[in-house]
């Protein structure tokens, strides 16, 4: 038990730690920036950066390090940027808010419009220039050019006159086919191209390109369209510790800890939003615990008691980075732990085995770890599990932590 309270100990004061270092973290996310406001004055400061899912209305900044934290909004700001990293500028536009909601889509195919001011996110800039506009799930692009103000790439999902049969004005392919032909193309060059951020990112850099007079892209802005995926090899060791408790004696049977060197792999998948800092994992591997001790009968005589449980462990969990810099970052997981069972013997009493179950899921571990480029250590403290059937006399307490150094195979940076 001692050792038990030692981990737990262990594991709240590496959370604490870690929260404390990301608070300190935290204060990075205030970085170099500027912004212009309606006289046209530009002002270097430190920006709050929210990596902000949906654009924003207004932001917080400091003139310092050491300065106070102030904000401003839409109405006194005509563009901010975070240098290499975000810019959004302010237009005045026509706007189709129409959902994208299968369940709420529109009767109508054409754009039902409202005149808007907006701080549309820069993603490509050149003699044609690519925007981007989110405000929840809704996601609408404008372009604009030297003789056209910023005007919505119209794509729009309604219903036919059935309520029930749905079509999809693309209007945008003609707005591309006309405004921002390629030399040389055909039509199929705009109809293949689909109504997402790379696609039409890369649409944009090819126009800009044949025009001569070269482009800036906003890489921050270009996440691609989905979640990102790290595949990992894991090895290390783990050292689980098994004791019985008698309900009706009042006695246990310790079984000891058992040092075990254990293998897997993980399947890391990063969410496209914060900056890449929230992930999912899964984490399969083979376990073994093997030990046995020593217990005297009421005779005095001594008894060897042996515990074998084998089994194939899949954790899976969510996982929130705490960046340092772009080869470094630290983070805290919560996991979930499914166990399969084969291959047990669970001695009592000399000749005595109880039943252990085929399968567990028990809740909630956690683990820190610290990654640097493909290399991560990870300490990890699993809850607590049952190993068995149904007892009237006997509970268990099974406990496990592990101690996991893991490579990176596939999948690559991951901050945005």
């Amino acid at each position: 038990m001692y050792k038990l309270n030692f981990l737990l100990k262990l594991t709240l004061v590496s959370l604490i730690t870690l929260f404390t270092i990301g608070d300190v973290i935290g204060q990075i996310e205030f970085e170099k920036g500027y912004f212009i406001d309606n006289d046209g004055t530009q002002t270097e400061c430190l920006i709050k950066n929210m990596a902000w899912d949906s654009n924003p209305t207004e932001f917080n900044y400091k003139l310092g390090i050491e300065g106070n934290v102030e904000k401003t909004n839409i109405q006194n700001v005509k563009e901010f940027c975070v240098y290499n990293q975000i810019k959004y500028t302010r237009f005045e536009v026509d706007i189709d808010r129409s959902s994208m909601d299968p369940n709420r889509l529109s009767e109508y195919r054409v754009p039902q419009w409202s005149k808007e001011i907006l701080f549309l996110q820069a993603v490509i800039e050149g003699d044609a220039k690519l925007y981007l506009y989110k405000d929840g799930k809704m996601v609408k692009y404008f372009y604009s050019t030297k003789d056209i103000q910023p005007k919505q790439l119209v794509y729009k999902k309604y219903f036919k006159e059935d309520r029930v049969t749905t079509a999809v004005n693309k209007r945008y392919q003609n707005q591309l086919w006309t405004d921002l032909r390629l030399d040389g193309s055909t039509m199929s060059s705009v109809t293949n191209v689909s109504y997402k951020m790379t696609p039409l990112s890369n649409y944009f850099k090819k126009y800009n390109g044949q025009m001569g007079n070269g482009f800036v892209e906003h890489k921050n802005s270009i996440k691609g369209d989905g979640a990102k995926f790290n595949l990992k090899i894991q090895a290390g060791i783990s050292n689980p510790e098994l004791i019985m408790l008698n309900n009706k004696s009042g006695k246990s049977i310790s079984y000891g800890s058992d040092m075990d060197f254990r293998l897997g792999m993980e399947i890391e998948m990063m969410l496209p939003f914060n900056k890449n800092k929230w992930a999912f994992y899964i984490d399969p591997s083979f376990v073994k615990y093997n030990s046995a001790t020593k217990i005297y009968d009421y005779y005095g005589y001594p008894e060897y008691l042996e515990a074998r449980i084998n089994s194939i462990k899949v954790s899976f969990g969510l996982r929130y980075y705490l960046y340092i810099n772009d080869k470094s970052k630290l983070y805290v997981s919560i996991n979930v732990l499914y166990h399969q069972n084969f291959n047990t013997l669970l001695e009592v009493f000399y000749d005595n085995e109880l039943d252990v179950i085929e399968r567990s899921l028990t809740f909630i571990g956690v683990g820190v770890g610290y990654s640097y480029e493909r290399f991560t250590i990870q300490f990890r403290r699993d809850p607590e599990r049952s190993v068995l059937e149904a007892s009237a006399f006997w509970r268990e307490e099974m406990s496990d932590y592990s101690l996991t150094l893991s490579y990176r195979l596939l999948g690559g940076k991951t901050k945005e």
